[in-house]
């Protein structure tokens, strides 16, 4: 191209080119970034000499070559690791695109600092447009007219990707190891109310799936449906819940065995091998990657504590799975600081008792994982829970863990209570902000719409040991519950207190099947209505001596 012709801009932006047996695509690639002065290809191990002809045909370009196919998310990640320019122009090599579109993209950018990612619109071989930018499908069903000028949308395909590179460094979740991984970084953006903006006035020609051609387009097909279909269920799990993602592979499954079976009867070979790609790709959804894997995210394991000598190293040693295993403890005069770090704990004293909130916000100044799991001292981690905590955390995904108890009371554990709905302990450190509350505290999230999730596994519970413990808690409860009450406004009053009480009883004696649990069932029962009814009775007869923090 003359130099004349040349567009201003271009030395703003960084080309990172993905390859995978795509050695017949580099010759036009190289004709058309050829006014570009940075250029990055990051070749995933092609087995077709696609590196020989990138060192032929494009010479200045900066080339990576994988020792294995380590998936398109991770290798543009790679690639985004060496831009020092303001941009980052991702493209696969089977799109091919002008330099005047790669400066309007630009422009628009320096237009729009809020948005991250400025995409053109993409056209087939015969000019025609495709559809590349839409919503997420959760969130509204995108239709109508295309976009005629610049507009904020929910996602758009990676395939071509203009990607602000100042400020937050923007990467791929390397969980995807093909599909939806854009889809995902998108409503991340989102998330982070910043833009994702489609430019139709920049165009890019799109030879669908012409990325890659392998010696055997079956095996080609296959790879595509596995890859497509385990893609499709990640994403579900990581922004719909592992529930939902449970209920889609189910379901797909289902019909993907109805699809083969199809498929055999048309005898057509590259359909049999996507179809039976997708049944197996959902078959092994929730299945380790096979592919070279990231820093396996840490853990840390956290327990308040204040004289727990009787329990402490129970507890402890349930949790010795933990990458950092950390005590705050708020002075105890027993042996339980000794005790805890014998056992190989990270221990901090705070003896100046301000609440639990502030207790665990002290936790999480110390917590050093990339999760962390909140633990009481009276608490014990059975060997399923822990594999059910090291399994959920693998895909590092941003979700909230919940977990059930089994009571163990009096000595007896009450298994034939019902679960409750569980109660928020596994974060992602990243997530939790602090927390707030007088008693049973909750988290304050950077993203309060991220999923929650219920391990399987129940808590063990030790939560009423002697008949003397349990009244002593009781007190303690009590008045927790009283101040909490009555900061958010609410009122008093004995008579409110004994249909607290009568409630709280017949919700667990009867409907949590306390009452097939014998005498532990009935004390439990009883002492959990006796802190409900002394809540509202402190309310007003002890309204002028509540005082917070309550001591522990």
């Amino acid at each position: 191209m003359p130099i004349k012709d040349i567009p201003p801009g271009l030395d703003d932006v960084t080309v990172i080119v993905v390859t995978y047996d795509s050695a017949h695509c580099i010759a036009a690639l190289a004709n058309a970034l050829v006014a570009l002065p940075h250029v990055t290809v990051v070749d995933n191990a092609s087995r077709d000499g696609t590196p020989a002809e990138v060192a032929r045909l494009m010479p200045r370009a900066r080339l990576i070559v994988n020792p294995a196919n380590l998936g398109f998310g991770a290798a543009n990640n790679l690639g985004l690791d060496g831009v020092s320019t303001p941009y980052a122009l991702l493209l696969n090599p089977d799109c091919l695109i002008t330099p005047h579109s790669i400066a309007r993209l630009i422009e628009t950018a320096n237009e729009l600092p809020n948005a991250v990612v400025v995409a053109p619109q993409l056209l087939d071989g015969q000019g025609n447009p495709q559809i590349n930018y839409g919503w997420p499908r959760h969130v509204w069903t995108s239709r109508g007219a295309g976009a005629d000028g610049p507009t904020s949308v929910g996602n758009a395909c990676a395939a071509a990707w203009l990607l602000r590179c100042t400020g937050q460094p923007w990467r791929f979740d390397t969980d995807f190891f093909l599909y939806y991984e854009d889809e995902d970084l998108c409503l991340r953006v989102l998330k982070a109310r910043q833009e994702v903006v489609i430019e139709p006035r920049s165009t890019a020609v799109h030879t669908n799936r012409g990325s890659v051609r392998g010696a055997s387009p079956w095996r080609t097909e296959w790879g595509r449906g596995f890859h497509h279909s385990r893609s499709k269920i990640l994403f579900q799990r990581k922004h719909r819940g592992l529930k939902r993602a449970q209920q889609t592979q189910r379901l797909a499954l289902m019909l993907g065995t109805v699809e083969v079976f199809l498929r055999l009867l048309l005898l057509r070979p590259y359909l049999i091998a996507r179809s039976a790609g997708r049944w197996a790709g959902m078959w092994h959804a929730f299945s380790p990657s096979q592919t070279p894997a990231k820093v396996r995210p840490t853990l840390t394991i956290a327990v308040l504590a204040l004289n727990e000598e009787a329990q402490i190293e129970a507890c402890l040693r349930s949790a010795a799975f933990a990458d950092q295993l950390l005590v705050v403890d708020a002075g105890s005069t027993d042996q339980t600081v000794p005790m805890a770090q014998a056992l190989g704990a990270e221990v901090h004293v705070y003896p100046d008792w301000q609440g639990f909130a502030v207790q665990r916000n002290r936790l999480l100044q110390h917590t050093t994982g990339d999760w962390v799991f909140f633990l009481d001292a009276d608490e014990v981690i059975p060997p399923e829970l822990a594999a059910d905590i090291q399994q959920a955390i693998a895909p590092d995904h941003d979700a909230v863990f919940h977990v059930t108890w089994l009571h163990v009371a009096f000595g007896q554990p009450l298994t034939w209570m019902r679960r409750g709905n569980g109660i928020p302990r596994l974060f992602p450190v990243r997530q939790v902000l602090q927390f707030e509350g007088v008693v049973h505290e909750g988290a304050c999230l950077k993203d309060p719409s991220i999923p929650h999730n219920t391990l399987t596994t129940r808590l063990l519970h030790h939560s009423r040991r002697t008949v003397h413990q349990s009244l002593l808690k009781v007190a303690q409860y009590a008045q927790l519950g009283a101040i909490k009450r009555l900061e958010k406004g609410q009122k008093g009053g004995l008579m409110r207190g004994f249909a607290s009480g009568f409630t709280s009883f017949f919700r667990y004696y009867i409907l949590q099947r306390g009452i097939l649990c014998g005498r532990a069932g009935f004390l439990l029962s009883l002492v959990v209505a006796l802190e409900s009814f002394f809540r509202y009775a402190a309310m007003t007869v002890d309204r002028d001596n509540l005082q917070t923090p309550v001591t522990r």
